[in-house]
């Protein structure tokens, strides 16, 4: 977290759109502009199946950070990157401590 996240800039009504996708100020989401491009990305890839991150980094989720990222400011490569990292997590199996699964 930044060492600003307790500073009153908070109130300034542009925090959460400077590219930062650490912390977002939930007044920027509700802008008519910003709102539009999520709902219209929405729109168009409602009816799509969205695979498991462990199924890889697929279409869908990029274009869903494509269109976050456009509506808040935030820098798509960082977003990109930190999605390939999260399909590289490992898996959880679900299997209960001290069982084995084959």
């Amino acid at each position: 977290m930044p060492d600003d996240a307790g500073s009153d800039d908070a109130g300034s009504g542009d925090a959460g759109t400077s590219g930062d996708a650490r912390s977002v100020d939930a007044r920027s989401v509700i802008d008519e502009a910003c709102m539009a491009h999520l709902a219209e990305c929405w729109q168009a890839t409602r009816t799509e199946v969205v695979p498991q991150f462990r199924d890889g980094y697929t279409d869908i989720r990029r274009r869903w950070d494509a269109a976050v990222c456009t509506a808040l400011g935030w820098d798509l490569d960082e977003i990109t990157h930190l999605g390939e990292l999260l399909h590289q997590e490992p898996r959880v199996r679900g299997v209960a401590h001290g069982h084995w699964k084959e």
